[in-house]
């Protein structure tokens, strides 16, 4: 909707839980409007053209968990595109960067004093 507001006459009137909150009126006069329609057309392209963190996170076999998918991208391109996406090819090179699954790897790996800290026993390296 943010993107009609600024075709037209759509105007936000406020928010309910971190929403835009628009008239109904309003709303309704863009229902079968040429705008909406290549605004609808233009997300329709992109979401086939993207993943959602969600989607990328299980794209990617290395990564175990979400977070750790998430601070891997976050280490390659800071941002998610629109819609809090990110293109297809963006992931695909993430999943091919043998260097960043190694670094993931690295993370979840524990050094032997702070395993033994944790656990609360003693540790030699003898």
């Amino acid at each position: 909707m943010s993107v009609l507001t600024g075709l037209g006459p759509l105007r936000r009137l406020g928010g309910f839980e971190g929403h835009p909150a628009y008239g109904a009126p309003e709303a309704g006069q863009w229902a079968d409007t040429d705008a909406l329609a290549a605004v609808v057309a233009e997300r329709t392209v992109w979401i086939e053209a993207s993943f959602s963190t969600a989607q990328e996170a299980e794209t990617i076999p290395w990564a175990e968990t979400e977070t750790e998918f998430r601070w891997a991208a976050e280490q390659r391109e800071p941002a998610s595109g629109r819609l809090r996406r990110r293109a297809k090819p963006a992931t695909e090179a993430l999943e091919a960067d043998a260097e960043m699954a190694e670094q993931v790897e690295g993370r979840r790996r524990i050094p032997g004093e702070r395993a033994a800290d944790h656990l609360d026993i003693s540790y030699r390296c003898d």
